[in-house]
C-alpha cells in the first residue's frame, strides 16, 4: 500500500479539530467481509504439535482522505470481488501445504493470516489501479490505509494495517 501511495496521498487536517498543537485527520472508508474455512498445524516451542481449523470471517476496511470524482472512495464491487478471490485461494485449504506459509515455515496465527489477505489486497488493487490508469480512467491515489481483521470467534479476533 505505501509503494501504492507514496507521495500521492494528500493530509486534509479536519475541520473539527479543538486544538491548535493536535491535528485530526478525517477518512472516508468501506468494508467488505467474507469467510473461508481452512486446518493447518501449530508448533509453539517444543510442545507436540497440534492440528486445527478455523471458520475465519474477514473484514476488510478501506480508507482514504478524499473521494474520488465520482463520490466513491472505492468501487464497493471491486473490493467485494478482491476479497472473494483471496478467500477462494484459502477455502477449504490446509495452510500447512501452502508455498506462501513455507521457507520459513510459519505458523498460520490469525495475525500471519491477516498479513497474508492484506498483501494479496493491495496487490489486487495495485493491479486495478494500474488497469485503470491505462485505461484512462481515475486511479486510486485518493487511497490512505487498508485495515484486515479477522474473527476465529466472537470473542477472539486479531488483524493488520498499514497506511
Amino acid at each position: 500500500m505505501a509503494a501504492l501511495l507514496r507521495g500521492l496521498v494528500k493530509v486534509i487536517p479536519c475541520p473539527f479539530s479543538n486544538s491548535a498543537t493536535v491535528k485530526r485527520h478525517c477518512s472516508f472508508w468501506i468494508g467488505v467481509q467474507d469467510r473461508c474455512m481452512y486446518s493447518h498445524t501449530f508448533y509453539f516451542g517444543d510442545q507436540k504439535p497440534f492440528t486445527t481449523g478455523c471458520t475465519a470471517v474477514v473484514e476488510v476496511k478501506i480508507f482514504g482522505r478524499s473521494l474520488g470524482k465520482d463520490d466513491v472512495l472505492l468501487d464497493i464491487c471491486v473490493a467485494q470481488r478482491l476479497l472473494r478471490d483471496i478467500m477462494a485461494r484459502y477455502d477449504h485449504q490446509n495452510l500447512d501445504l501452502l508455498d506462501e506459509f513455507q521457507l520459513p515455515r510459519r505458523n498460520t496465527t490469525v495475525e500471519v493470516m491477516a498479513k497474508a489477505i492484506h498483501g494479496h489486497f493491495v496487490d489486487g488493487l495495485q493491479q486495478h489501479h494500474q488497469e485503470s490508469r491505462r485505461a484512462g480512467r481515475e486511479g486510486l491515489e485518493h487511497l490512505s490505509r487498508i485495515e484486515v481483521l479477522i474473527k476465529e470467534s466472537d470473542v477472539a479476533f486479531a488483524g493488520f494495517a498499514e497506511q
